[in-house]
């Protein structure tokens, strides 16, 4: 019961009801929303469906399946439709196409973290020229208000950097692939391209690559980060903080 409880909270995009529809498996539900999400996919890629294979494309009763908690388990027929189907309209997927699939998938790391990064960044540095209307000199607030400042700019920068690094790899690798396939001999697959170079599709190298971005920002970035925020500070308030004119 435990993990059905758990997975009404890791499969957001499943509808809550309750009716004979409704299934409590976690794991169908979440594999049904990649047969879903793979479909509307290959639809935007305008792939061409042999006809033989036109059936595959109707998901049938599963359309009409959700998640609840107190629905009912999938079936053995269903989990083989679900995995049919799933397999079916994968093999139309190329290794172009894989590659953008699988970026969407990972939108939080192309998408998210730079806005909530670029967030930081902003809120930072207005907070930093404010500071002294916020925390003046003599309060014992201004100490702990710019380190804590500070480091918010920093970490920010950070993971802004990494997320550009992990952007331009995306787009020099999709380009590079493309150049390999415009290259192959006509009626010649194109060579694999080497993902080791630029991939940017697995999760693990993805969260290594910011957190390692974010720890070089702050390490090498402390002796520094005060001096930058006072020259932003500087320029804004032309060298004379509000509290100490006359």
């Amino acid at each position: 019961m435990t993990d059905i409880v758990a997975g009404a909270h890791y499969f957001p995009t499943a509808r809550q009801t309750d009716n004979h529809d409704a299934i409590a498996d976690g794991r169908f539900i979440h594999q049904l929303d990649q047969l879903r999400e793979l479909k509307q996919f290959l639809f935007e890629e305008k792939v061409k469906f042999e006809t033989a294979d036109v059936d595959c494309i109707d998901l049938v009763e599963l359309n009409n399946i959700s998640y609840s908690r107190k629905g009912r388990m999938p079936s053995v027929g269903e989990w083989h439709i679900l995995d049919a189907k799933l397999a079916k309209l994968a093999s139309y997927l190329n290794d172009e196409m894989r590659r953008k699939i699988r970026i969407r998938e990972l939108k939080l790391f192309f998408k998210t973290l730079p806005i909530l990064f670029l967030a930081m960044l902003i809120v930072s540095t207005v907070s930093y020229i404010w500071l002294p209307w916020i925390a003046p000199t003599s309060s014992p607030w201004r100490l702990p208000l710019s380190l804590l400042i500070c480091f918010t700019w920093l970490i920010s920068q950070g993971g802004l950097g990494a997320c550009a690094f992990l952007g331009t790899s995306v787009i020099v690798g999709t380009a590079q692939q493309g150049k390999a396939v415009a290259q192959a001999p006509e009626g010649k697959p194109s060579e694999p391209f080497p993902l080791e170079k630029a991939d940017v599709t697995d999760r693990n190298f993805l969260v290594i690559r910011v957190i390692l971005g974010t720890l070089f920002a702050v390490l090498i970035g402390i002796p520094i980060g005060i001096a930058a925020l006072n020259s932003i500070s500087n320029v804004w308030w032309g060298g004379t903080p509000p509290m100490k004119r006359p």
